[in-house]
């Protein structure tokens, strides 16, 4: 009996030992299982269950959280161009970015792909938003490549159901990717029915493509020294039957979701070709410009160029009579691809134009390396020539044009005074509502006829008026009546 005694007495710490550590061992399975459920495997950052679990608790305690939903612009393309294993360690530093933009007291997640969310209170979203996008529209160095995005960002400053405040988070991010991306909206009641509506109009546009609803005005470019006119350009329009002219940031964005874009876009240099064949038969010799979106210009399963080319033969029409206005973000959707489109063109004999410049991310370096002809100044320095900031800016990018070999043209010119101001500058073209609207066709002929006069006058040599002088009182330009 004692030697039993003995036996189990010294036997059981060991028992004990063994049954601990196995249960240890247990918990930490257990544990490691609880976390990966509760955390993306590529980021380390919690994932949805997560987010939902502590947006849960927080208005439990009646903490007034607000989210923060951030998704990337065209990532599905990035992918595309430098494949799968760059495009995960793209994610990869954007999280630790986030996490770095991120509040002391948020939390940041990976809930899907390419999307994210800050748990933020209803105090500090809007500015954690806008740390976001800052972060995220720095150039990401990957294997050597440098790569941009964007980021549509949805703000929610309250709520009492989480799931809800989710789907409230991506309907947000749905009205900023509907109205061209790289913004922020803050979630509003009536955000819902205008989603719905967008949504509606998506698929109207599918079937306005074969309707023949879709149609382009145009608006001259001139000469600021001799007043001639030297092209118009092409500015889609969609005559919906029941909503009138719809303006191109209404569906552009639904055209590009929608997949959508490259018919759109056959369809505008298709007709704008046809056009100028037209007209040149008819004696006006003008180059006529078109928009190529990033969608069309970075298309990889799509070569523009022999489409361009079969259109140029089956019009008979020189390839210099076409130019294609590209603008910096639309470069940057992806360098290499958009790139090999523009020296494709360029050999086709289109002229290439950098559209909206000083508002995108393109470096000089990368410009010098594209057959860019023309350079297109953002009417927003334009406009605000009377600052003495947008004057300088204006300036320097007419010397540093000129010293590229490129010519200017200045966009949004609406007096006569800023047309004279950029003349004395040396910028050689002008565009905006001082010279016209943008026209239907079939008023551009009609138009040319009553510029001649206008011309005559402006291509006379005077002293400038002063950029915010009032007109005098016999002989002001007036300004003709904004487009619809």
């Amino acid at each position: 009996m004692d030697s039993t005694h003995d036996h189990h007495t010294e036997a059981s710490p060991r028992g004990w030992d063994e049954e601990r550590r196995e249960l240890l061992s247990e918990l930490a399975r257990l544990t490691d299982q609880v976390d990966r459920a509760l955390h993306d495997s590529l980021t380390g950052l919690p994932n949805r269950s997560l987010v939902i679990e502590q947006l849960v608790e927080r208005l439990e305690r009646g903490s007034e959280p607000a989210l923060v939903l951030v998704d990337l612009d065209r990532f599905r393309a990035i992918n595309d161009r430098v494949g799968h294993p760059a495009g995960d360690r793209m994610l990869v530093e954007l999280a630790q970015r986030l996490h770095d933009a991120a509040g002391e007291d948020e939390l940041v997640a990976r809930i899907a792909g390419d999307a994210f969310v800050l748990l933020s209170s209803s105090g500090e979203a809007e500015a954690s938003a806008r740390r976001v996008l800052e972060a995220v529209a720095l150039p990401f160095e990957i294997d050597g490549r440098e790569l941009w995005a964007r980021a549509s960002v949805g703000v929610v400053n309250s709520g009492k159901d989480a799931e809800q405040m989710l789907r409230d988070a991506d309907l947000a991010v749905h009205r900023a990717k509907s109205d061209g991306g790289s913004r922020i909206v803050t979630f509003q009641p009536g955000i819902r029915t205008e989603v719905v509506k967008q949504l509606e109009l998506r698929e109207e546009l599918a079937r306005a493509l074969e309707k023949d609803e879709i149609v382009a005005y145009f608006q001259p470019k001139v000469d600021l020294r001799s007043a001639r006119v030297i092209g118009v350009e092409a500015l889609v329009r969609w005559a919906h039957p029941k909503r009138g002219l719809v303006s191109p940031d209404d569906f552009l964005p639904l055209a590009e979701a929608g997949g959508h874009m490259r018919a759109l876009t056959e369809r505008v240099i298709e007709f704008s070709a046809r056009l100028a064949g037209d007209w040149w038969r008819s004696g006006l010799g003008l180059q006529l410009s078109v928009n190529l979106p990033a969608g069309s210009l970075c298309d990889r399963g799509w070569k523009l160029d022999d489409f361009v080319a079969a259109t140029l033969m089956r019009t008979g029409l020189p390839g210099n009579v076409l130019q294609f206005e590209v603008t910096e973000d639309a470069l940057m959707a992806d360098p290499e691809v958009a790139a090999e489109t523009l020296n494709r063109l360029s050999a086709l004999g289109a002229t290439i134009s950098l559209d909206d410049f000083g508002t995108g991310h393109s470096s000089l370096g990368r410009m010098k390396s594209l057959p860019i002809d023309e350079l297109k100044i953002d009417r927003s320095f334009i406009v605000g020539l009377a600052d003495e900031e947008s004057r300088a800016i204006v300036r320097s990018t007419i010397h540093l044009a000129h010293q590229m070999g490129l010519q200017v043209v200045a966009e949004g010119v609406e007096t006569e005074a800023t047309w004279r101001e950029l003349r004395s500058m040396g910028c050689e073209r002008a565009q905006g509502f001082f010279v016209a609207e943008p026209l239907p066709a079939r008023e551009i002929p009609a138009w040319l006829a009553s510029w001649n006069q206008r011309a005559r006058e402006l291509s006379r040599t005077r002293r400038s008026p002063r950029i915010g002088a009032k007109p005098a009182r016999e002989g002001a330009a007036s300004r003709p009546k904004t487009a619809a």
